[in-house]
């Protein structure tokens, strides 16, 4: 069994002390997020745990280049995520993109909510469904949010 490759989306801002990773795409993104990298590794708030940097194809039509970086973040309040994107909460055996590329993502409730909202849309446009999935669906929803709920009061 694979192992989750992410723990979900890190949207607080400045990020929490922990582990996390990042694909950036094409060289002016590359170079921008080495910037911002540098900047918090001399302010010790920061360290990369691991990287890797891909030229890209020699010809127009393969990939642009891509770097994918694991960095820690070392002190509470101290990072400013600046974007693009989110990073991604690592689990301690991602070390590499092939740790990524290989394995599950694991959402967030909020992503499964939307997930699992999308498929029962989609149960209901392919018509073929019998009533008895779309009230299983319907009480997945109903579980799901009550779970989040429950989740968020406990906070």
């Amino acid at each position: 069994m694979a192992l989750p490759a992410s723990l979900g989306l890190e949207r607080k801002n400045p990020l929490p002390v922990g582990r996390y990773w990042v694909f950036r795409t094409g060289l002016v993104d590359i170079e921008a997020f080495d910037k911002w990298l540098a900047t918090h590794r001399k302010m010790q708030v920061l360290k990369v745990v691991a990287s890797d940097f891909d030229p890209g194809g020699p010809f127009l039509n393969t990939h642009p280049p891509t770097a994918f970086v694991v960095f820690q973040v070392l002190a509470p309040n101290a990072v400013v995520w600046q974007g693009p994107g989110l990073p991604d909460r690592a689990p301690p055996h991602v070390t590499n993109r092939q740790d990524v590329e290989q394995a599950p993502i694991i959402l967030d409730s909020a992503e499964r909510l939307e997930n699992a909202a999308q498929r029962a849309a989609s149960a209901v446009t392919r018509g073929g469904e019998t009533f008895t999935l779309l009230l299983f669906a319907a009480a997945v929803l109903y579980l799901l949010s009550q779970k989040g709920s429950h989740h968020a009061m406990h906070r």
